[in-house]
């Protein structure tokens, strides 16, 4: 008897990965930098946000776009869904 694995498995989420991917879907190729995502989700710390995001890089869920948006003497990084 042989049993068939699948080689990409969907990756279980929390409720917080979850709220917050799916906001990074309803902006499709617009994306989000962390300062514009962290204004979306105002009941989080801003370092709870960036850490999600961080997680759902690792997932392979979201990207960085390669590009920048520069404000106030920094640059930010464009997020969007891979």
């Amino acid at each position: 008897m042989s049993t068939i694995t699948s080689s990409t498995s969907t990756p279980r989420l929390s409720k917080t990965q979850t709220t917050i991917y799916g906001r990074f879907v309803q902006a499709g190729g617009a994306g989000f930098t962390f300062r514009e995502i962290e204004r979306e989700f105002t009941n989080l710390s801003p370092s709870r946000v960036r850490t999600v995001v961080s997680e759902l890089v690792k997932l392979g869920l979201v990207k960085s776009s390669g590009q920048k948006v520069h404000s106030n003497r920094s640059s930010q990084t464009i997020w969007l869904v891979a």
